[in-house]
């Protein structure tokens, strides 16, 4: 398609393209793109592009300059090419235009240009190919664009066989692939910003579309500004003279329809695409590639598009373990695997999970953020993958996958089913800023809340997995504790009540264990639904409850009637033992309510508890304590040994914790110093060996150890040291992370170590700032109006932050000004 000055009737003769237009200022010119009305100058692009090239200087400064135009396909770059080279063909002496989508037709594009520069030549392909090199090397002020440069082996061709070093003019590529941009000056052709979307389409649609601002706004955030779907939107609005609001209505109904639309502008000489299509090719290939990654892309179709990190995706040690019926943590049998073979090699080493990364990036279907620790996928593609998967063999596998590496994510204690929820209401122990936590979860996975949002949504369309797997599903539930403010984006992603409810029925029937864990676990799940069900609102008893809370009460009453009917409970396996023993702190915890449900239920003695008892919050060290008349469960509160699993000591344990963070708050029946010294030394011992410095729970138990130490600050300071330079090293926004800080902080002034809690707030401060967190307590607003001042006389003029201590006086520390 090469047109020549002197020989404009050969132009019809030349393959690649449409017929164009010459220019008298040329030698040879090629635009395989009509001029486009509707195109709209994206300055940032076209200032970089002019910056690089400086086309008006090629004729009398002559360069060798490499240009890369890369991004998501449908970005634009093949018109942002297209139109630098028509708003520039006075500046040049000859424009080639060469389609590089595969070597066979690199080469054909190369060979073309040879025969056009000697038209006279009949040689073989090789002279041809030498032809044109020698005119680029002996000839200046000349532009080559080599378009769609994704396939690999063309890239390699291009840049080994024909692009040579002596070469003196500038050349454009535009690829999908972000790493030629290693090779040449790379710009990134990233989406439309807003005021560029709004101009595109009000030029194709012919109309300001005044008044409808918000709307348009919305719509184009949903299009993802992708300058391809903007134009089949605006087409398709032209066409039927629909409104942008009435448009976006359907849109949403209708997308996948829309969204196959063709646009008016050529975007590409060879073929009409579509957000639909134009991903297809760049996908077979990475199929033929190799089809785990591929799968890899439709996998993470099931999660948000934003923000995926790349630890979530990853296969760890405890990925494929679970809680055995011994209660121990285990590998899973093969049978319960999740994840296909195909993936799990991909995704278990991190070295080839990075390089299935870099093939998805070689066609911008991902891209990279915060450093590399996390991944973006384009809404629309993420769309586009999500359509596709729903056609997929391999559908059922791959939701199953995704749900699993999400729900993998949580530690192994969090994949347990909730322990000690107070059913009913909040817990009456918890104090300060912990009044509006619960016990459980113990941890909040932030990074994780709106990729399992979407995963819960995709559980009732499975239509089998193993019992592994459910429980999986079920530990996902736990994001829905956390709380969130009307603001968060998360919020629009919570499911329903009723959705929630429906997702425990659906798993439950999948369960194959002999012992029923599944089923004594979903009782636990239905509990957890309870405690915040709207019903509490207005029904005050049992009788009065929605019909979930029932089946959630009676499941309950039912699961301790079946073990009181037990012939041995020794027989029962380790796991039910500890998650019956979870219920009955449940039982405890609850005070009046489910006590209301056994009486509304006609439930025997057998298993009643004297209310006046269950209400004062007493726990495993007073078990005459309890009322259950049945000797069968008063054996369960003996002290594990160590031959009991580390379920059943990880479920009593926290059984022990919650009774020393009562006794400390309350000071109950545990009046004794010595005594809450020696319980709450040995609840943060077994915590320590169970799950580990590290772990929420030893750090929640130190925190409460610290406060049964009353004035001992010397070994509080021993306690808290290790686990606030653990703080500094990985900044946390949690209660007991700030709360062990400001009690360090506190035992320095104590101890006369006024300087050196200055320089501790200080390195807090920078570790925190530096990670972009901020702790409450150190912001001036939340200072108190009062209270005791420890000052350091010599300091400048004062920067306060507020410590709040256990036992409710609040002191007030001044501290040198922090700058960044």
């Amino acid at each position: 398609m090469i047109v020549l000055e002197h020989d404009l009737a050969s132009r019809n003769n030349l393959q690649g393209g449409p017929d164009v237009q010459a220019h008298h200022d040329n030698e040879y010119f090629e635009v395989p793109l009509d001029s486009n009305r509707n195109y709209v100058e994206r300055s940032s692009i076209t200032n970089q592009l002019e910056d690089l090239l400086e086309p008006a200087k090629t004729m009398k400064a002559p360069a060798a300059v490499r240009v890369v135009l890369y991004g998501l396909g449908g970005a634009g770059k093949t018109e942002l090419a297209a139109r630098f080279a028509e708003r520039h063909q006075k500046h040049y002496r000859a424009i080639f235009w060469v389609y590089g989508a595969d070597a066979s037709r690199l080469k054909e594009g190369f060979e073309r240009i040879g025969k056009t520069i000697n038209r006279e030549s009949s040689g073989s392909h090789r002279d041809l190919l030498h032809d044109a090199q020698t005119w680029f090397a002996e000839n200046s002020g000349w532009l080559l664009i080599v378009d769609n440069v994704d396939d690999k082996d063309a890239l390699d061709a291009l840049r080994w066989q024909y692009l040579k070093g002596s070469m003196k003019g500038h050349v454009i590529v535009t690829s999908r692939n972000p790493s030629t941009s290693v090779y040449w000056n790379g710009i990134e052709v990233a989406d439309m910003n807003l005021s560029e979307a709004i101009s595109l389409m009000n030029n194709i649609v012919g109309r300001s579309g005044e008044g409808e601002d918000a709307v348009l706004a919305r719509l184009l955030s949903d299009l993802g500004y992708l300058p391809l779907a903007i134009d089949q939107a605006s087409s398709y609005i032209a066409a039927t003279g629909m409104s942008t609001q009435e448009y976006h209505r359907w849109y949403k109904i209708e997308k996948a329809r829309l969204l196959n639309e063709i646009p008016s502008t050529l975007y590409r000489y060879d073929s009409r695409q579509t957000v639909m299509t134009t991903w297809e090719i760049s996908f077979q290939r990475v199929t033929q590639s190799d089809p785990a990654v591929s799968k890899l892309l439709l996998m993470m179709s099931h999660f948000s598009h934003d923000d995926i990190p790349i630890t979530m995706i990853q296969l760890k040690h405890d990925s494929l373990r679970y809680w055995a019926s011994n209660g121990e943590w285990d590998s899973l049998p093969k049978d319960q695997e999740w994840v296909q073979s195909e993936l799990k090699s991909t995704l278990h080493h991190g070295l080839r999970l990075r390089e299935a990364i870099r093939s998805l990036r070689n066609y911008s279907f991902i891209r990279y953020k915060q450093g590399g620790e996390s991944l973006w996928i384009h809404p629309l593609v993420h769309y586009w993958a999500s359509h596709k998967l729903k056609t997929h063999p391999d559908q059922q596998q791959l939701t199953m996958c995704s749900i699993g590496l999400v729900a993998s994510s949580f530690e192994k204690e969090d994949r347990l089913p909730p322990i000690a929820i107070p059913y009913g209401r909040k817990d009456v122990a918890s104090v300060g800023e912990e009044r509006n936590l619960r016990l459980w979860p113990w941890r909040q996975y932030m990074k994780l809340v709106p990729h399992a949002h979407l995963c819960l949504r995709h559980v009732t369309r499975l239509a089998s997995m193993p019992e592994a797997m459910a429980h999986l599903c079920l530990s996902l539930l736990q994001i829905l504790e956390y709380t969130s403010t009307p603001d968060d984006p998360v919020v629009a992603l919570r499911l329903a009540p009723e959705d929630a409810h429906k997702i425990i029925d659906h798993v439950t029937q999948f369960g194959e264990a002999a012992d029923d864990y599944l089923d004594f676990s979903s009782t636990l799940w239905r509990l957890t639904r309870a405690t915040v069900c709207s019903c509490l609102k207005w029904a005050e008893r049992f009788s009065n409850r929605c019909c979930h809370c029932q089946r959630a009460i009676q499941g309950s009453i039912r699961w301790l009637e079946k073990i009181m009917t037990q012939p041995d409970v020794s027989n029962l396996t380790a796991r039910i033992k500890a998650t019956s023993l979870g219920l009955l702190f449940i039982i405890v915890l609850d005070g009046r309510h489910l006590l209301d449900a056994c009486y509304d239920c006609n439930v025997g003695p057998e298993i009643k508890v004297y209310s006046s008892l269950a209400a004062e919050n007493f726990w495993l060290m007073n078990k005459d304590a309890f009322g259950f008349t049945s000797p069968k469960l008063r054996t369960w509160f003996d002290k594990p040994n160590s031959t009991c699993s580390h379920m059943e000591r990880y479920v009593y344990n926290m059984g022990r914790y919650i009774r020393v963070r009562s006794v400390t708050t309350h000071c109950t029946r545990l009046t004794d110093a010595s005594a809450r010294k020696a319980l709450a030394e040995e609840v943060t011992k077994t915590f320590e060996v169970l799950c580990g410095q590290r772990s929420e729970e030893y750090r929640r138990s130190v925190w409460y150890l610290t406060t049964a130490l009353e004035e001992d600050w010397g070994q509080i300071r021993q306690y808290l040291e290790p686990l606030v330079a653990h703080s500094m090293d990985e900044p946390t926004l949690a209660w007991s992370h700030e709360r062990c800080i400001i009690r360090l902080l506190h035992a320095y002034f104590e101890l006369g170590l006024s300087s050196k809690a200055q320089d501790l707030s200080e390195q807090v401060q920078r570790s925190y700032n530096n990670a972009e967190k901020f702790l409450r307590s150190m912001q001036k607003n939340r200072l108190p109006a009062g209270g005791k001042v420890l000052q350091d006389a010599t300091t400048a003029p004062p920067w306060q932050i507020f410590v709040r201590g256990l036992l409710g006086k609040t002191t007030t520390v001044t501290c040198r000004p922090y700058t960044r």
